[in-house]
């Protein structure tokens, strides 16, 4: 028994030792707007992801709720998620929608989401370009942008952990089946039972990441008015030009700043892009937060009131929601089925300003992430 004890204690603090070690191999991954001819160098042959991806996959994949069965090696290229966006003006909403599809479709991708004006497909990253070049002829563009993220790192981290953590899964049973004492057994059961939790949570972030290499995703919105981006509109005072560069589709304000940091949301996933912080969904819902040393010095309540004043007559709902710290004006916008932005602001004890945007593509994103997303504002920047 004794001896069991101390096998116990001992693979206790190697697991530990080797989860430090984990720790410090945090995740790095970039962030840029992608230009055409750069567009066109990395969708033309489009590299394996460590086995991950390639022609012959892309059909079974390619269907919705179907993810590809992962191998075990360790990427050899670096994994790439692209995300689009466009917004298009149709006098044929409805033919749009349907023509889109057909074309996402054609290239063994799907749709994600469809409600009201609002549609996301998921396309194989090899055919992201072509299929965004075809959705662009459809309407009179009002906007467009195309962003990528490598999510190498932050997936080998996580598969890392996962093959850990089954590994002290494993070696807990065998410690189980040898234990004598009860209280020793009790003891292992409660570690095992942790260690399920973190198998399935790690495995979930996995396969979410693994998603995102695979297909990338473009959001199409058709609407008969443009969308409010903010930054046609004069404004008086240099000292509040950058609010109306606030945007759920830009990150403008976030790379002007320093990154902050939250505790990731349930269901989401932590990027690191060049410096800024970014968690986000499989499904398009994201939190982005930064730091900024604005002029002139003002309180929470000082720079909430100079952001409600500029952005709130451009959306159908504004309304101001208090997280912990910080003071969220949320902003819904006025089509059919609008999308949620939210702008939270907290100067601190340094005066300075604390800013967190938080983007739901559709009122169904905000019930499946909201509570998660408060929950990590309420907890305050690391």
């Amino acid at each position: 028994m004794i001896s069991d004890c101390r096998r116990i204690r001992f693979w206790f603090m190697a697991l530990g030792l080797v989860c430090l070690a984990c720790c410090g191999c945090a995740s790095k991954a970039t962030m840029e707007t992608a230009g055409r001819g750069e567009w066109e160098a990395r969708v033309a042959s489009p590299a394996p992801v460590g086995g991950f991806l390639d022609e012959s996959s892309l059909g079974e994949a390619s269907k919705p709720g179907v993810l590809p069965v992962a191998k075990d090696a360790a990427p050899s290229e670096r994994m790439i998620h692209y995300d689009g966006f466009i917004h298009l003006r149709s006098p044929r909403p409805a033919g749009l929608v349907d023509e889109a599809t057909r074309i996402v479709e054609a290239v063994g991708g799907y749709v994600e989401l469809l409600e009201g004006e609002t549609a996301v497909f998921r396309v194989p990253v090899a055919r992201f370009q072509p299929v965004f070049d075809q959705l662009l002829g459809l309407g009179d563009v009002l906007e467009q942008a195309v962003t990528s993220e490598d999510i190498t790192d932050a997936f080998i981290d996580a598969d890392l952990r996962l093959k850990i953590a089954r590994a002290t899964h494993q070696r807990l049973v065998e410690l189980l089946a040898r234990a004598k004492v009860e209280k020793e057994k009790i003891r292992i059961l409660r570690e095992i039972q942790r260690i399920r939790i973190e198998i399935e949570t790690l495995g979930a972030q996995r396969e979410r990441l693994l998603s995102m290499a695979r297909f990338s995703r473009i959001t199409l919105r058709i609407e008969a008015r443009k969308l409010a981006t903010h930054a046609g509109k004069p404004e008086s005072i240099a000292a509040f030009e950058w609010i109306r560069q606030l945007s759920p589709f830009a990150e403008r304000v976030a790379r002007g700043g320093k990154p902050l940091k939250f505790p990731v949301p349930e269901g989401m996933v932590a990027l690191d892009k060049n410096g800024l912080w970014v968690a986000e969904s499989a499904d398009g819902a994201l939190i982005r937060a930064s730091r900024h040393d604005r002029q002139p010095v003002g309180d929470t309540e000082f720079w909430l009131e100079a952001v409600r004043l500029r952005l709130a007559s451009d959306y159908a709902d504004a309304r101001i929601v208090e997280k912990g710290e910080f003071k969220l004006l949320r902003l819904e916008d006025r089509s059919e089925t609008p999308y949620i932005y939210l702008v939270g602001l907290h100067v601190n004890r340094s005066q300075v300003l604390e800013v967190v945007e938080v983007y739901y593509p559709t009122p169904a994103h905000e019930n499946r992430y909201g509570e998660q997303v408060f929950a990590a504002i309420a907890g305050g920047a690391r």
